[in-house]
């Protein structure tokens, strides 16, 4: 996915609302059009929209306006 070697993890209590390109994004040579992009294994993002379902359907989710 191209992440850093330190632990990262997936708040999913916690949805983020941004206008996109958000501040915090920064262009990179590495693709054509300057942006990079990673994938996730589906049977990871299953579980992360499995989790953030369950949030939505119990009000337990949080929009962060960034």
């Amino acid at each position: 996915m191209g992440l850093d070697p330190e632990p990262c993890w997936v708040v999913c209590s916690e949805m983020n609302s941004s206008i996109w390109p958000g501040y915090d994004l920064l262009r990179t040579a590495k693709a054509a059009d300057g942006w990079t992009r990673g994938k996730a294994p589906p049977v990871f993002l299953d579980q992360i929209l499995s989790t953030i379902r369950n949030a939505f359907e119990t009000m337990l989710l949080k929009n962060i306006p960034r």
